[in-house]
């Protein structure tokens, strides 16, 4: 979830913008029937509940469509690869994103993030290629491990309010992964 400062700031967009864009029309009315609007408006939105009423892939073109959201963008395609990596036999891999989460948390513009990842080098391909196109290429490059399911939740968990308690889900998972290292 995108973070200013220790602010963690939630995600919104408007029915208007979502028009803007062109959406599938089918997908646009379920969702204005959802809400029980018959036209768009420009009422914020969270991103959220288009996740909870037209699934994963439309939250992700949602995502896609809202520049200004860039970070949650890479955050999000960070935690799906995160859900593939096994720190044990993939130390690689788990160092790469490690060091993805601190270029995400410092970068201040996507052109930034992706010039300073792009440095790393040393990444799995697939990882790296995965982070390197943003979400949806982190989505199908995990989706033969990872149901649907378990995506579709760590979307919810990593866009939704719920985990701002705690810090937020990437604060979250980054410490339940140091918590393991140490461990080890």
């Amino acid at each position: 979830m995108p973070q200013e400062g220790n602010k963690i700031m939630k995600i919104f967009t408007t029915l208007n913008d979502i028009r803007a864009h062109k959406p599938l029309r089918d997908d646009f009315k379920r969702l204005l029937a959802y809400l029980g609007n018959d036209h768009a408006d420009d009422e914020p939105l969270d991103v959220v509940t288009v996740l909870r009423c037209n699934g994963l892939d439309d939250v992700l073109w949602t995502l896609a469509c809202e520049p200004q959201h860039w970070k949650a963008y890479r955050g999000l395609a960070i935690q799906f690869i995160w859900s593939e990596v096994d720190p044990v036999t993939d130390a690689t891999a788990w160092d790469y994103l490690m060091a993805l989460e601190d270029i995400l948390a410092q970068s201040a513009t996507d052109a930034d993030f992706r010039a300073a990842s792009l440095a790393l080098g040393n990444a799995p391909s697939w990882t790296q290629m995965a982070a390197h196109q943003g979400v949806w290429s982190a989505r199908w490059s995990v989706s033969n491990a990872v149901s649907e399911a378990t995506l579709t939740g760590i979307a919810e968990a990593y866009l939704s309010s719920s985990a701002e308690a705690a810090g937020g889900p990437l604060v979250c998972a980054t410490k339940a992964r140091e918590a393991f290292a140490r461990a080890a």
